[in-house]
């Protein structure tokens, strides 16, 4: 028989490195692309900073699609503002008002905004890159943890003492396991979402449940359009410049729609998969009695190895370490798995006592 010890973000926390969501990630983005970081910010943070401090259940989760339309209404009111150029009495070609409209008409044609070929220019490489970008903000989190790690590692005080023929399942990224208890057996370990020592796929993300699109209202309205005009034969030249520059509540639904679309796509791409066969394959070579978890918040993208850990070993027993009594969210969120009456919630010094 074995202890499985799985271990959250807070096992890094509690030595201080800095894998914090909110005051290390977030700052590594902004410094690494400015431009890409503020429109992840404003996406799904709305630029409330506490927001990232529960990053995964938040990535998905839209707060804000208007700002993507903006500069259109700018655009658009210089387009409305443009008028005929009548010819001037000197002009030969004065009181030619056909021509002059039919001008104006083909301007106006060349200068008509194209919303979805203007959101794919502005927008979509950026949703096309935002994974790209938000797994290396995580990769050079976890290096300079790794790396701080590795300075301190002769003079961090060892909390657990962990025996080498335990199991470990990680959540982190870091190394910091392996570079504070070195005698740990490498096949021991199983970094469930990847790890930048091993170079491997970073897993992160947020499930189905909580992927919210948002909507998309952009209405803009041609101040000079009127319905009601042109009826008349001398007039209905004139209403069809002003049309060629006006926008069918058809084509902003379309606009809006297709807005929405792309969001929705960018959102699924932000779902965390579930690594069952890598846990699987894992926890075959072992025959698990204790399941001691630290630092984990057990949030709904955890809940499902929970599950699966439970029915693999269903006579298992767990102690799970929480930070704050009452207020830490691992009170709330252990009692949503289904095998809740069998878990010890233990405060972090006395859980520590059981690796004395």
């Amino acid at each position: 028989m074995a202890r499985l010890i799985i271990l959250g973000n807070g096992f890094d926390r509690n030595y201080k490195l800095p894998t914090d969501y909110k005051n290390n990630l977030r700052p590594i983005l902004e410094r690494t692309d400015s431009e890409l970081f503020s429109k992840l910010d404003k996406l799904y943070f709305n630029g409330n900073i506490e927001y990232w401090s529960d990053f995964e259940r938040k990535i998905g989760d839209v707060e804000d699609v208007q700002f993507l339309h903006d500069g259109l209404e700018e655009e658009l009111t210089g387009l409305y503002m443009e008028d005929v150029s009548y010819y001037f009495p000197s002009d030969e070609r004065y009181g030619d008002d056909f021509s002059a409209i039919e001008n104006a008409k083909y301007a106006a044609e060349n200068n008509r905004i194209d919303f979805k070929k203007r959101f794919i220019d502005t927008h979509l490489n950026d949703f096309d890159d935002f994974n790209c970008f938000i797994e290396e903000g995580f990769r050079l989190m976890a290096e300079e943890a790794n790396a701080e790690a590795k300075n301190k590692s002769q003079t961090l005080q060892k909390d657990f003492n962990f025996y080498s023929d335990d199991y470990y399942l990680t959540f982190n990224y870091t190394s910091t396991l392996e570079i504070l208890y070195p005698h740990i057996k490498p096949d021991h370990i199983c970094h469930i979402h990847g790890s930048v020592q091993d170079d491997s796929d970073l897993v992160y993300g947020n499930i189905n449940d909580n992927l919210y699109s948002g909507s998309s209202d952009f209405i803009t309205e041609n101040p000079n359009h009127d319905p009601d005009e042109g009826k008349d034969a001398e007039l209905s030249n004139y209403r069809e410049y002003i049309e060629t520059v006006t926008y069918s509540e058809k084509e902003l639904d379309e606009y809006n729609s297709f807005v929405i679309e792309k969001i929705e796509e960018l959102n699924e791409s932000m779902v965390k998969p579930i690594q069952e066969g890598i846990l699987s394959e894992f926890l075959k070579q072992v025959n698990v009695d204790e399941v001691f978890i630290y630092g984990l918040s057990i949030g709904e993208v955890d809940i499902p190895y929970l599950e699966k850990i439970n029915v693999l070993f269903p006579k298992s027993k767990w102690i799970i370490s929480y930070f704050r009594s009452g207020s830490d969210p691992v009170y709330q969120n252990s009692g949503k798995l289904s095998f809740s009456d069998k878990i010890n919630l233990l405060e972090s010094n006395d859980f520590k006592k059981y690796f004395k």
